[in-house]
């Protein structure tokens, strides 16, 4: 059996939609984040076929400086354990060379052993697991003005906060590396937000925000910036606010917020290109 590999585009999304409901029908999000995924970010969504019909899709992003994600790893269920999910590992890492990456990483379930194992063979090791919490949204009236931070002074302002943050913040899922280039980054998408006393929230969603906005890191007073992440959550019109925790770590100041541990934990996998 023999795949062959292509980038997407607007042509393919019906089929690409159809693989992602096929292989992953308990959390779809390709359709809403199409537009974001070709016209938003830099890297390629791949497509693996059989013959002429698409069976798989993978998209590689480029995170910031770098450091590059692979997502939405797709299989359709006929077709699994079969080489097309190596064929999607193979295009990604021919990828992020042509592209300059230097690391990679991706997210599974903690349970996940394929998963796990194809990155495992593709030369990532497990670099985090994490435990998620969850708030749902609900009406606040904020103590503390927020407002965003420019990008040219995002990382002056976070980096002295790298250390603090577990090897890596995430959104969506999404693990961005504490290193230099992650407060500009933040910035320059809109999710560091400094108090008028001082305090730090990294707050926000790649997309489907409606689905929740994800709190990626607090300093200092937390009740405060999760009051502001509650107002604006309530303006974007999220159903909850969620945050993931190294495994393992004192998370009192989420509990005392309300925020509850779900069952989920997720590990991140990192490997050089």
């Amino acid at each position: 059996m023999t795949f062959t590999t292509r980038a997407l585009g607007d042509g393919d999304r019906q089929e690409a939609v159809r693989v992602e409901e096929a292989a992953a029908p308990g959390y779809p999000y390709l359709n809403d984040a199409w537009d974001y995924f070709l016209r938003q970010t830099e890297g390629d969504l791949t497509g693996v076929f059989l013959d002429e019909k698409l069976v798989g899709v993978g998209k590689l992003t480029r995170l910031f400086h770098d450091y590059g994600w692979l997502e939405t790893l797709r299989v359709d269920p006929q077709y699994q354990g079969q080489g097309a999910g190596k064929a999607i590992y193979a295009a990604y890492l021919k990828e992020a060379s042509e592209r300059g990456l230097r690391a990679l990483g991706m997210y599974t379930g903690s349970k996940n052993v394929i998963s796990r194992h194809l990155a495992e063979k593709n030369g990532l090791a497990l670099a985090g697991t994490f435990d998620e919490y969850v708030l749902p949204a609900k009406d606040v009236i904020p103590h503390h003005h927020f407002q965003q931070v420019e990008v040219a002074q995002a990382e002056a302002i976070l980096s002295p906060h790298y250390k603090d943050m577990g090897g890596f913040v995430s959104l969506n899922q999404t693990y961005y590396p504490a290193k230099e280039g992650l407060g500009a980054c933040m910035a320059a998408n809109g999710w560091l937000y400094q108090s008028d006393k001082g305090d730090l929230i990294i707050v926000g969603a790649r997309f489907q925000p409606e689905r929740g906005l994800h709190v990626a890191f607090v300093s200092n007073d937390t009740k405060s910036a999760i009051d502001f992440a509650l107002s604006l959550a309530k303006a974007k019109g999220s159903v909850n606010l969620q945050a993931m925790r190294v495994e393992g770590r004192d998370c009192g100041d989420l509990l005392d917020c309300g925020f509850e541990k779900s069952p989920r934990q997720l590990i991140t996998l990192w490997g050089a290109v």
